[in-house]
């Protein structure tokens, strides 16, 4: 990022661990602002550099259609700015007392942001790109593959065979490799979507095959986007009479008050974070209609999102509504709670 983004960023950490006037408050919340907007582009450039612009954000957890729609990245800005500056903010300033720019810190921090978002909500994806990985470094070890452009194994890294190396510029698509090797993306597909030793050795035995029908040189994220969707067609399939219990209920006559109090809190705590939002309004609306709550199955394929996103939002969401009910000093009869496997 370029020098004067540098310079807000510094001094944007700084101001958060300094006292503040509070005749500073306007000043500071606008440079949050410049900062998240600074935390946004570097967010953008990673999800580029790892190919993941043109991917559904809904592997990480982000309810839209594409990257490039209006707001698509607020949430994950937001979650990026608390997780890699705010919550490590006294021990990046205390970076800054030793090194002048605090941008490479915070750019790793995005990138490991970033693979952590992968892990939780994409999970068969971020298997296969490391199952990928590993064979592929071990291939080049062992002679059979030379790798590119760097020793590190990226979406954009170039794969050739070892003879064929000159050729690292001439890359060849990889649109009939689903035709051409059915039978060993069919081998491979069970495993490749957990990272595990059968994970890493289907997908060498699918380089393999690359190899012996003489492929030239291709690009590693045009192989994994080939294969992410193989061992998704093989990965468990969400069931979609998955039992979850209403978050929110529809209130009896002498509680309508009260409702509505919970509404206009729940609302005012979950401002600015879309996924709460949407997702608190479509449990509302359900319980008002008095039909069937819909299930967190039914909730996760309606929002585009994986289980385990929706069962986050579901404990945050709740954890919301039960801090709110104790404020109010009141039962917690206007919602039920989704109870925890482990809980009694």
């Amino acid at each position: 990022m370029d020098e004067p983004a540098d310079d807000l960023l510094s001094a944007h950490v700084r101001a958060l661990v300094a006292p503040r006037p509070p005749g500073e408050v306007r000043a500071a919340a606008l440079a949050a602002t410049e900062a998240i907007e600074a935390i946004a582009e570097m967010l953008t450039r990673e999800l580029r550099r790892r190919g993941l612009w043109g991917s559904p954000p809904a592997w990480l957890g982000v309810v839209a259609g594409r990257w490039d729609e209006p707001g698509a990245l607020d949430d994950l800005r937001m979650d990026a700015w608390l997780e890699c500056v705010v919550e490590l903010r006294h021990t990046l300033a205390g970076y800054l007392q030793v090194h002048p720019s605090i941008t490479p810190v915070i750019r790793r921090n995005i990138g490991f942001f970033v693979t952590r978002r992968q892990k939780q909500h994409d999970p068969v994806g971020y298997a296969v790109f490391k199952n990928l990985e590993g064979a592929i470094l071990d291939e080049v070890e062992e002679g059979g593959l030379a790798l590119a452009g760097g020793e590190r194994v990226r979406n954009d890294s170039v794969l050739c065979p070892p003879p064929r190396l000159q050729e690292a510029e001439q890359l060849v698509p990889l649109d009939g490799v689903v035709d051409r090797h059915r039978a060993a993306l069919a081998e491979a597909g069970a495993a490749l979507g957990r990272r595990s030793k059968p994970g890493k050795e289907a997908a060498q035995r699918l380089l393999r095959a690359l190899s012996r029908a003489g492929h030239g040189c291709f690009r590693m994220g045009a192989l994994v986007g080939i294969l992410k969707p193989v061992a998704r067609a093989y990965a468990p399939v969400l069931p979609a009479d998955d039992p979850a219990e209403p978050l929110v209920t529809r209130p009896g006559w002498e509680d309508w008050e009260a409702f509505e109090a919970l509404n206009v809190l729940v609302r005012a705590r979950v401002t600015g974070q879309r996924r709460l939002v949407e997702l608190w309004d479509t449990l509302r609306e359900a319980a008002l209609a008095e039909g069937p709550a819909p299930s967190q199955a039914e909730l996760a394929i309606r929002f585009g999102v994986g289980k385990s996103t929706m069962n986050d939002d579901f404990a945050r969401l709740a954890a919301i509504v039960r801090k709110i009910q104790a404020e109010l000093n009141r039962r917690p009869a206007l919602a039920v709670l989704p109870r925890r496997e482990h809980e009694p």
